[in-house]
């Protein structure tokens, strides 16, 4: 299993290919303040009472739970677990459409399914892959949640062996259905534009056929990994 000094490494690496002036339409983190030191490791706040607050809390006891039976359920069992959960808790499908560009909407239908189906496969492997084992781990939710234009921005803290990390996310709603739309780790780094710089390129240069290829690469690569 990965120990905390490798799990923080993986934390602050998950988007380090981030391309800061990547064309996003769902507007930037704040950049992060200095960290506190870490906090004492007893059970989360009270639950917030957002309801994009609550879409935060309900991903993070899922991956809570996938974290403290890492040992039994091992990678396979950790994917199956946190697979229904990611999957309805994030908008998959606008998060698939950016990351591949505007050439999104020319693919055929059973394409753009295809491809939002590689990159669901692909966010839920890597975090079943970067939270391989519970040794005391908590986390907080900012209860002042604040907007981005229509969307709102939940700030989080992962408290660990080391400095706590800053893991914030970006949700959508439609109707008061909030989804996670982005995910910025270290504060400031996101996911979104780190899938964006990488994989657009690849469809690109490779076209659907290519970046389909490259997608599952990762994924398995992650599902082997531990």
């Amino acid at each position: 299993m990965q120990n905390a000094m490798r799990r923080r490494g993986a934390l602050l690496v998950l988007g380090a290919a981030v391309t800061m002036g990547a064309a996003l339409s769902m507007g930037t983190a704040e950049p992060a303040s200095a960290a506190p030191p870490p906090e004492p490791a007893t059970a989360p706040a009270a639950s917030p009472a957002d309801p994009a607050a609550l879409v935060v809390q309900d991903f993070y006891d899922a991956l809570f739970d996938a974290m403290r039976h890492a040992g039994e359920w091992h990678m396979q069992g950790r994917y199956d677990h946190l697979h229904p959960v990611m999957t309805r808790l994030f908008d998959v499908a606008t998060m698939t459409r950016i990351a591949v560009g505007p050439d999104f909407a020319k693919l055929a239908p059973d394409q753009q399914a295809a491809l939002r189906d590689a990159f669901g496969r692909l966010l839920v492997a890597t975090f079943a892959s970067t939270f391989d084992d519970f040794k005391g781990e908590t986390y907080r939710i900012d209860a002042d949640v604040s907007a981005r234009g229509q969307d709102k921005f939940v700030k989080s803290k992962f408290n660990g062996s080391g400095a706590p990390v800053d893991i914030n996310y970006l949700l959508r709603g439609k109707a008061g259905d909030w989804k996670v739309v982005d995910i910025y780790l270290n504060g400031t780094i996101s996911q979104l534009a780190t899938w964006r710089s990488e994989y657009g390129s690849t469809f690109e240069s490779g076209g659907f056929d290519g970046l389909m290829a490259a997608v599952k690469a990762q994924t398995d690569k992650d599902m082997k990994a531990f």
